[in-house]
């Protein structure tokens, strides 16, 4: 006998498509006009912000649709996170962290090792971008990575702890609630939230193993890129081919 195991799937909508070609005309023309118009002082979100207005009247979003979306709570954490930036500046907090930071990553033949740097300052952001958003770990982030830099500017460039930045403020896998993404699929795929540490915390070392790597020696980032990409692929196979044991789901 085959069973079927049906579920109400909150503020769920079948996906209209008969606008489709106008939002993708409209995104189009959102881009290239803040490209065309930048150096009229023309900003991104003025122009996005037209945009939406010409979905709206064209009837590509609705009302209700366009207010659901705008996330109050987010934007407040955003906000907030930039405030407690500026105070960890303006305190000196930024720059006593950072100081752990450089001892933390351990000294070089020069000062300061790079590495070890990029290595503390991923796990750091890394940790703090699954407990609130991307953007605002790294808003808070960022001006202990820019002393780091400003103590030792030959031995910590700022260019690789930007980059460090960029990498381990978006690695959100080892909680649900450490990106959007991660709480659109929790409840409508029956998952667990050890589900997420189990899956994402290889994940995570994963990730980390080649951003560092990638970020240290710059000519490597392409060679990692297929390994990692064989890995994964290998992983899932082994995940549908032998669903036992610490990997397995359920």
């Amino acid at each position: 006998a085959a069973f079927a195991l049906v579920a109400d799937v909150s503020n769920y909508a079948p996906v209209r498509t008969s606008r489709a070609a106008i939002a993708v005309l409209l995104t189009a023309a959102m881009l290239i006009a803040a490209a065309l118009l930048q150096p009229l002082g023309v900003s991104l979100l003025t122009c996005a912000l037209v945009c939406v207005g010409a979905m709206l009247a064209l009837g590509c979003l609705s009302v209700e649709e366009a207010r659901t979306t705008f996330r109050v709570d987010i934007f407040l954490v955003i906000g907030a996170a930039f405030g407690v930036s500026a105070a960890m500046v303006n305190s000196g907090a930024a720059r006593l962290v950072a100081s752990l930071l450089l001892s933390g990553g351990g000294n070089g033949d020069d000062g300061p090792s790079l590495a070890g740097v990029v290595l503390f300052l991923y796990a750091m952001t890394a940790l703090l971008t699954e407990a609130i958003t991307n953007n605002a770990a790294v808003a808070i982030m960022f001006p202990i990575a820019f002393q780091a830099h400003a103590a030792a500017p030959d031995a910590v460039p700022l260019r690789p702890l930007v980059y460090t930045l960029m990498m381990a403020g978006s690695a959100s896998f080892v909680t649900p609630t450490g990106y959007q993404t991660n709480l659109m699929v929790y409840r409508p795929g029956g998952y667990r939230y050890t589900d997420f540490p189990r899956m994402g915390l290889p994940l995570q070392v994963l990730a980390m193993g080649t951003s560092c790597a990638s970020i240290l020696v710059p000519g490597l980032w392409w060679k990692l890129a297929l390994a990692v990409a064989a890995v994964m692929a290998g992983f899932v196979f082994l995940m549908r081919a032998r669903p036992v044991g610490w990997y397995a789901l359920g």
